[in-house]
């Protein structure tokens, strides 16, 4: 007594049992098309004699190949071999229960073979396809997320513009009210505090015209350890007044970066001024200037770290992405800018940090002779 073909098939749809419902159905289908395959193959259907005559044989042994290929179709490369090798199973008892000439067991056997490179071909060539295909979907996705953005960047652009000139109004108006009222005055300190949002405010809106209109860029021979410099002693007042320390570290270099100078300078502030408002008075702010080569290219280094509070690893390829702030306050532009602006200088930006321990965020630019 050899083993049917619906003892293998049924053990087949128990296999399939772990996937989800939609594939029950292509399930059946498969199990009944392998089960009739090799019931035509092999004569079980009451031809065997005709069963055994070399040509008609072939072509049914060919028919093993449609729920192969089917199996690859629908389930990839593991349901292509899981298919080949159910039927390569079905098929080895009635092979050796058989009397079948000497001959066609070399037949049978390479059949087999032909069984698994049926469906690992097939399984390839539909897992490749479905690889292209998310490929196009997640570029189909980001393309999309881009001309959202760039509609949000106008819609912002168009408000930010009509808001800047009555801010400016009502900053003046709150700076002459200020000037007719006593120092130490509980109305001149309101006063006060209106022209200090107003300042703030003034400077989340700049951020958004940035980001959405960003000028055209002055590109020159500059030396990056002198726009450094002349950048960290504009920012000095600042960190003095949050009570941090600043280390520098920036020697003199003899060659240049082709950069716009004020696109660096923003790149700069943006990034000293994340590093003051992530760490508590009494941290330290480290700026360094340095080179690195990587494939025979050499780049410019600039390092800003900080003794903050750091960045938890799931944020870390967020904090780029326009909008995102781990501020209670903030547009969340400000690292989406510097990352653009340092992309049109051919460059890029890396950072490394971890909760608790502080945050590096390196710029790296093109080194020019």
């Amino acid at each position: 007594m050899h083993l049917g073909p619906f003892s293998f098939a049924s053990g087949f749809a128990k296999c399939g049992a772990v996937m989800n419902r939609d594939s029950s159905s292509r399930i059946l289908i498969l199990a009944a098309t392998i089960s009739l395959t090799l019931a035509i193959h092999y004569g079980w259907l009451g031809h065997g004699h005709a069963g055994h005559d070399p040509l008609l044989k072939a072509v049914h042994g060919r028919l093993c190949y449609i729920p192969i290929v089917v199996s690859a179709i629908w389930f990839g490369l593991r349901g292509g071999l899981l298919c080949a090798l159910v039927i390569s199973t079905a098929v080895v008892p009635y092979i050796l229960r058989t009397a079948i000439p000497r001959g066609e067991l070399s037949g049978e056997a390479t059949e087999i073979v032909f069984y698994f490179a049926i469906g690992a071909l097939s399984g390839a060539l539909v897992e490749r396809e479905r690889f292209q295909r998310r490929k196009m979907q997640e570029a189909q996705a980001k393309l999309e997320q881009t001309q959202r953005l760039s509609m949000m960047g106008q819609m912002a652009a168009s408000v930010a513009h009509e808001i800047k000139n009555p801010l400016a109004s009502v900053k003046g108006a709150a700076d002459i009210l200020a000037e007719d009222l006593a120092p130490g005055s509980p109305k001149r300190e309101f006063a006060e505090i209106i022209s200090k949002e107003i300042r703030r405010l003034n400077g989340t809106v700049q951020e958004f015209l940035d980001f959405a209109r960003l000028q055209p860029f002055k590109f020159s021979l500059e030396k990056l350890d002198d726009v450094l410099v002349s950048t960290m002693r504009q920012m000095e007042p600042q960190i003095a007044s949050a009570s941090l320390v600043l280390e520098s570290k920036i020697p003199a270099f003899g060659e240049h970066v082709w950069a716009d100078p004020q696109k660096l300078r923003q790149v700069f502030i943006n990034l000293i001024l994340n590093a003051i408002s992530a760490t508590p008075h009494g941290g330290k702010i480290t700026v360094e200037l340095g080179k690195r080569i990587e494939n025979d290219e050499r780049f410019w280094a600039v390092k800003f770290s900080d003794t903050g509070s750091g960045i938890a690893p799931e944020n870390l390829e967020k904090i780029f992405e326009p909008f995102f702030t781990l501020k209670s306050t903030g547009s969340g532009l400000g690292l989406a800018i510097v990352k653009s602006i340092i992309e049109q200088h051919g460059g890029r930006v890396e950072v490394s940090s971890k909760p608790g321990g502080g945050s590096t965020f390196t710029i790296l630019l093109p080194v020019r002779a």
